[in-house]
């Protein structure tokens, strides 16, 4: 994007440059980079874009379209939602609020007299632009009218508690009905982001899917395989936004909280669109979702809450009181789809939030008797209290709640249907016993995983600066305040991987050591209760050893007839193959 763009500016002198999309949002301050190790700044800066417009966007590129036909220079547009601009200082009538430090511990001093004279009291009535301190913010003030002043590029790179305090602080400013302008300086000019775009209504949404999209990739790609394409083709979107606020994922970010969905007719107009449109299709829609599978029409019941609240999550620690959980709406949908003239299967493929799902059995009904293909995953995500605080996801037992429930419909239907379960390994606030406590819980349920997952650090989400700092911004930042287990290096990471795996005998070397070195070499043995074997199969952990791990271990000696011969015993387990890999 910042090559394109400045490629852009040579190409066409005088002609504005506007940046948008995943990237634009997720870069739009400074913000860690996983692949370069380092704090990079905003895009705007420097992709010398004119204008940075964040999140979904329509409201923001029909405004801007209107303004610039009118003749206004888009040096002028500052004030639309959703946008970022490059300003010198900060205008008049603004309140900024500075949270470029730490808030300090301690009483506030005293209240200061209103009739105590000022000397320079002329000076400051002349001077409109006000600073205050963030643990001074006034309650009273208009909020459309002040700006929270984030630590400077320079500060978060040079101090990760710096960092963890700007992500917290801009985290908490994302709600479209209270968030603030931001600002951040990035050497002698401040990266300006007014609020967040206003939520799309449910007319303005279907408005958008009625536009006339060919359903095709674009022309370039020719006769060429487009794996992303074959992927959704015969997907229907029916909403956006995500309320969970898991902090490894960057929805929230670039969707925002406030879900906006689709009504059910423009849903089924696109599917049957779909059905007469389309010479490929066969009668099978491959998923009715969106961010999340199972938060259609759900917002919250008090619109006044809704615009004043500052909760990071709607369901974490617990689902709000004030939360729309009902299903019935989108129980609805799926019936009047799968009913459609020409539709065999509807299958919904979306992530699902279980913990949402139990609270309504008549959900899980419908969903497991119609809609899954035999089937399901899900994402508990991991096992254990720790790393699931660090990511606001709720407990195991939810899961199994939720297990429970699907088992029992899915006998009722008469069908044999799995749960595949998705875990991340290396998640800020994971530890090695952690880890060691999932796998054998992975190994209790039967469960042999084939294709896991490594956290990696996306910008601007809280996790990635969990990751780089050390730190929790969940909770308000403090030097000296315990930090987070971080898995970092190779070594640990693999590790983390390889406990998922623990099943692989590419791991089992590794694994091996680390139980030794965590006083649970009780778990090293042929027996069930055992983790991974004390031997290892000819030809495998190859790379193990050539990284420098332990020795490779002996050939295991078998006794036959009084003499010991070289060769390995293979154990072939008369067992059930596990139904769950």
């Amino acid at each position: 994007m910042v090559v394109y763009a400045q490629r852009a500016k040579e190409a066409y002198k005088g002609v504005p440059v506007v940046i948008g999309g995943i990237e634009a949002s997720l870069r739009r301050i400074a913000h860690y980079d996983y692949w370069s190790d380092k704090v990079r700044r905003s895009v705007l800066p420097d992709s010398k874009a004119d204008l940075l417009i964040y999140g979904n966007a329509e409201r923001a590129i029909v405004a801007l379209a209107h303004r610039l036909a009118a003749g206004e220079k888009i040096g002028e547009i500052t004030d639309l939602r959703g946008t970022g601009v490059m300003r010198q200082e900060i205008p008049d009538e603004w309140l900024e609020i500075d949270s470029s430090e730490l808030d300090q511990s301690g009483r506030l001093g005293p209240k200061r007299d209103p009739y105590q004279e000022s000397p320079d009291c002329s000076e400051s009535d002349s001077d409109t632009s006000r600073v205050v301190g963030f643990h001074q913010r006034p309650k009273a003030e208009d909020r459309s009218k002040c700006v929270v002043r984030l630590p400077s590029h320079d500060q978060v790179s040079d101090d990760p508690v710096l960092y963890a305090h700007a992500s917290r602080v801009f985290h908490l400013e994302t709600n479209p009905g209270n968030a603030r302008a931001l600002v951040q300086r990035h050497g002698k000019r401040d990266v300006w982001l007014n609020p967040p775009p206003i939520p799309l209504e449910t007319e303005e949404l279907d408005r958008l899917y009625e536009l006339p999209y060919t359903r095709r990739p674009h022309p370039a790609y020719g006769d060429a395989k487009n794996p992303a394409w074959e992927m959704i083709r015969f997907s229907i979107p029916i909403m956006r936004g995500c309320f969970g606020g898991c902090t490894f994922c960057s929805i929230t970010e670039h969707e925002g909280r406030i879900i906006q969905s689709r009504s059910e007719a423009s849903v089924l107009h696109e599917i049957e669109t779909l059905r007469d449109s389309s010479p490929d299709f066969t009668g099978i829609i491959s998923d009715l979702g969106g961010p999340t599978s199972n938060m259609y029409q759900m917002r919250c019941k008090n619109e006044h809450v809704e615009s004043s609240c500052r909760r990071l999550s709607c369901v974490f620690p617990g689902i709000c009181k004030h939360m729309n959980t009902d299903h019935k709406a989108l129980t609805q949908l799926y019936r009047h789809a799968r009913a459609l003239k020409g539709i065999k299967r509807v299958f919904i493929a979306s992530g699902l939030r279980y913990d949402l799902a139990v609270r309504d059995p008549e959900y899980i009904k419908e969903l497991v008797t119609h809609h899954v293909g035999g089937y399901l995953k899900i994402a508990p995500e991991h096992t254990e209290a720790g790393p699931l605080e660090m990511m606001m996801k709720p407990g195991i037992g939810t899961y199994d709640r939720f297990k429970r429930l699907f088992e029992k419909y899915s006998k009722e239907a008469g069908k044999e249907q799995y749960l595949i379960p998705y875990f991340i390994a290396a998640h800020p606030g994971t530890t090695d016993r952690d880890m060691l406590n999932l796998a054998l819980w992975l190994k209790e349920n039967g469960f042999r995983p084939d294709q896991v997952q490594a956290f990696l650090p996306t910008p601007l989400a809280i996790a990635s600066a969990m990751y780089h700092t050390g730190r929790n911004p969940l909770r308000k930042v403090k030097r000296g305040k315990e930090s987070v287990a971080v898995p970092r290096g190779t070594k640990q990471r693999r590790l983390h991987k390889a406990f998922l795996r623990y099943h692989d005998a590419e791991n089992w070397p590794l694994l091996r050591e680390a139980l030794k070195a965590m006083g649970r070499a009780d778990l090293i043995g042929n027996g069930k209760r055992h983790l991974v074997p004390a031997w290892q199969p000819a030809g495998t952990a190859k790379e193990y050893h050539e990284r420098g791990g332990a020795a490779k271990p002996a050939k295991r000696q078998v006794k036959r007839g009084g003499r010991k011969t070289g060769k390995i015993g293979k154990r072939r387990a008369k067992r059930k193959p596990s139904r769950h890999r």
